[in-house]
Order: structure tokens, then sequence, then C-alpha cells
């Protein structure tokens, strides 16, 4: 007979459903379908990725809450939903450590800061020149209110003292998408956009993290020019009923993937950063192997030469 909160080597017996709560083509949408490929290959039964944004990742991360907790229905999503929907003032019903358990911290997502190229700005001193020089002119979208885009340029903004006007869309491909359009100038994209800088049909200035990224190498880094930073890392979440035993047994699963060599470069090739050992986060290790302090869903903002993202 199994303990309490044991878990059965059967699981899983059927198809698995990890929901993601932006549109499809982003940065997490591209991260949750390469665990699913993976977990698919692990389990032996279909892991299939299932698209709800809005609400400020609430629609999705409500879907999953309400679901039977039996590990068979999983919520792929950014730190956003637990560091700051909970402060969100039209989502403060809905606060998700108390309807969801963490499983896992899959992998650290890192920004770039990109521009329509009819902006005539080359680097981010000279946006936010220009930002300061056109005070009603600019606009940015990002995946919704709240999100890892949303913070990162309002923190820009705080520390520029520069005005941009935000647009919220229901995930990051559909605010690259309006950026290469032209319907906003700005905004803040993954390894998904490297195609469109690469054909010019958006321009590269900064990246919002601490090291540069694999995507754009030659792009210098927001504390390179005298600003910090904004982090975020992806999780995956189930309901908070959900067995102590199954918990463990799919944090295992996921841990036994990240440490494969070939998926560590796969993911670290698209996000530049992998943390292992993610159940025990006092244990997690940088890519050459060496212990991290244990991670936040948003890094505090490094101060540079006075300045910060965090204003």
């Amino acid at each position: 007979m199994l303990s309490p909160g044991a878990v059965a080597r059967d699981f899983p017996a059927r198809q698995v459903q990890l929901v993601v709560p932006f549109a499809a083509g982003g940065a997490v949408d591209t991260a949750a379908r390469l665990f699913a490929l993976q977990l698919t290959a692990a389990w032996g039964q279909t892991v299939i990725v299932e698209n709800r944004p809005g609400g400020s990742t609430t629609i999705a991360s409500k879907q999953v809450a309400q679901a039977n907790p039996d590990g068979y229905t999983l919520l792929f999503t950014l730190g956003d939903t637990f560091a700051v929907v909970p402060y969100l003032a039209q989502h403060r019903a809905f606060q998700p450590m108390n309807e969801l358990v963490p499983i896992n911290l899959a992998a650290k997502i890192v920004n770039a800061i990109v521009v329509n190229p009819s902006l005539p700005v080359e680097t981010l001193p000279s946006l936010i020149a220009y930002a300061r020089a056109h005070p009603t002119e600019l606009r940015y979208g990002s995946a919704g209110l709240g999100s890892n885009m949303h913070l990162t340029i309002e923190t820009l903004k705080a520390a520029a003292n520069i005005e941009i006007r935000h647009v919220p869309y229901r995930g990051s491909a559909p605010a690259v998408t309006a950026t290469v359009a032209n319907e906003v100038q700005i905004t803040v994209a993954g390894h998904q956009a490297r195609d469109l800088v690469e054909s010019g049909r958006l321009r590269a200035i900064a990246i919002a993290a601490q090291d540069r990224m694999p995507a754009f190498p030659n792009v210098p880094t927001t504390g390179e020019v005298g600003y910090g930073k904004v982090d975020s890392s992806s999780y995956l979440a189930a309901p908070i009923k959900t067995a102590s035993g199954m918990v463990k047994t799919i944090n295992e699963d996921l841990s036994r993937i990240l440490d494969e060599p070939e998926f560590r470069k796969q993911l670290t090739e698209t996000y530049g950063n992998v943390i292992t050992n993610i159940g025990e986060l006092r244990q997690s290790k940088n890519l050459n192997g060496s212990p991290r302090s244990p991670p936040r869903p948003f890094a505090s903002p490094e101060r540079t030469k006075n300045k910060s993202l965090s204003g």
C-alpha cells in the first residue's frame, strides 16, 4: 500500500495538459512546447499545450487552480503569476499562492528591447534621448498588465524619467507582431524575434538582463549602458490540493529532463540560462555547475551609475 502522498509509477496513464497564459508563438509558449515534447517522451503519454491568454495570466491560472488536482492539468507560466498578480488591484480576489503549488522552476527568460526600424535609434541611450525629445509620440507593446515585458519598460521609464505609452496585448507574439507593423514602436522580445532582427524588420537595442543573449550576441545589456535589469523565470505549477507525492514525482521527472545535456544545450541556445535541481532551490546550479543563490521570480534590479530599473 502506498503511503499518504505517495504516487504510483503508472502516472501518467493518459494525456497531460500544460496550460500557458500567453498566446502561441511567444517565448513562454515555445518553452512550454519544448518541455511538452520531452515529457511526452519521458512519460509515454501525450503532453499537450493549451494557450489561455489574458487577465494578466489569471485566466489560465484560474483554470488550472479549479482543475482536478490529479497531476493531469498543469500551469506553465512566468514568475509574474506569483510575484506580480497578487498586487494588481483588479485581480486581488485571486491569490495564486493560495490556489497553486509551484512544482518546478524551469528556465530563466532573457529578453531584448527591440524597436521598429523606422524609429531613428540604434541604442538604448539614443532611445531615451528620443523619448525625451518626443514625450507623447512613443508607444510600446507588452504581454499584458504586470507582465515581464510591461515591468521592463515601466522600470526603464522610471529610471530614465521618460514617457512611453503602454499598449497591452494577449501575449508576447502579438506585441512583437504589432511592433513589426509599427502599431507600437517598442517591445520586449525573446529568441522568437531573432529572424525579424536579422531580416531588418526589427532592431534590437539592448538586452534586459545581466548577461548577453545568445540570439543577439552583439547587443549590449542594459547594465553595460548604465541601467539595470528585470529577470523572470518560467514555472510549472499545479492546483494547490495536488498530493505532495505527485508534486515530487513531476518535479523529479522534470529535473531529470533538465539535466539531459542535449536538452540543456537546446534551452541554453534559446534562452541563455537554465536552472537545474530546481526542486531544491538551495542546490540550484548555473550552467557551469557552480552553485547559485535561490532565484526569485523577479530579481531586484541592479543599481548602476546611480540608476535603477526599479525606479
